[in-house]
């Protein structure tokens, strides 16, 4: 079966599970699934389907891997509410044997101890939740121009004492051509999980798009189309000072229904120095907070 076949095939049978999501609206299973990850890509409005130039893109899409011509590694840390954190550790390598770039991937949710209530409202044991996928990616140039990659990722949710496991992949492919980028992932195919009551993973179709309107001023934007929720249109842009400083700015629509239009604003900014990259970004959400995100990323090689 040719490359062609073959993700096209996979993209029929992932639109073709569109249907288990009718009428259940809001009910996915491992939501952390579409907590967006890297202070970069987030800066950028989660706009990054079309960008996918650094490690990123593990999360992103995959097919960006290709791309990667060295050692790459990326750790992003996210204090979230209520005592929530979360955490993505990634990294990948080029490897010529296998004609592109393999990756590797931890995503974390967890939260500090809650104390604990029985039936009867008594004090009982304190418990706590944990949220983790981990995930092996690859992505491969199947023409000058175009890349096609994947991630195949277990996933795992506890709660107390109680635990439920599935595993998910991602497809994605990407486009470049000198100034203009353009990509397409499916996220989170896979089968029902739950602990009592099994659930659809939160998938979705994410077409992206970016632009070198200078060689130091980058525009990107992208439309999400998840299988459980509305739409949602993201926009960003991204301006590098000598090569040392970046600032970002980006809008979402994601929550503007329910979290008012402030939450739609997201800003941060950038230093290279040498090899390593330090990224922050500032999202707002309403009555919920603010949340923070840092990100450490590290080149080797070339």
């Amino acid at each position: 079966m040719s490359k062609k076949v073959f993700f096209f095939l996979a993209v029929f049978v992932a639109l073709s599970q569109a249907a288990l999501y009718a009428g259940h609206e809001g009910t996915t299973a491992a939501p952390f699934l579409k907590i967006a990850i890297g202070a970069r890509p987030t800066a950028l409005g989660e706009s990054f389907v079309g960008v996918a130039d650094d490690a990123n893109a593990l999360y992103w899409n995959p097919a960006g891997l290709a791309n990667l011509d060295s050692l790459e590694t990326t750790l992003t840390a996210a204090a979230l509410f209520e005592d929530i954190y979360y955490g993505f550790a990634g990294v990948s390598k080029n490897i010529p044997k296998l004609k592109g770039s393999l990756g590797f991937s931890v995503t974390y949710l967890g939260m500090d101890k809650m104390k604990g209530f029985d039936a009867s409202g008594n004090p009982a044991s304190d418990y706590t939740a944990r949220d983790t996928a981990v995930g092996v990616s690859y992505g491969r140039r199947l023409m000058e121009n175009v890349s096609l990659g994947g991630t195949i990722k277990t996933i795992r949710q506890e709660i107390e004492t109680e635990s439920a496991g599935g595993f998910g992949i991602d497809l994605g492919a990407l486009y470049r051509l000198d100034k203009i980028g353009a990509g397409i992932t499916i996220r989170n195919i896979g089968p029902a999980m739950g602990f009592h009551e099994k659930f659809s993973l939160p998938m979705s179709l994410r077409i992206g798009a970016s632009y070198m309107l200078r060689q130091n001023l980058m525009l990107c934007s992208d439309i999400n189309l998840p299988f459980d929720y509305d739409p949602s249109l993201h926009i960003g842009g991204e301006y590098l000072y000598k090569d040392v400083i970046a600032f970002r700015l980006g809008a979402k629509t994601t929550n503007i229904k329910s979290l008012g239009a402030v939450s739609a604003i997201t800003a941060g900014f950038g230093l290279k120095i040498e090899k390593m990259s330090f990224d922050y970004v500032l999202s707002p959400y309403g009555d919920l907070g603010v949340s923070h995100r840092i990100s450490l990323g590290v080149k080797f090689g070339r």
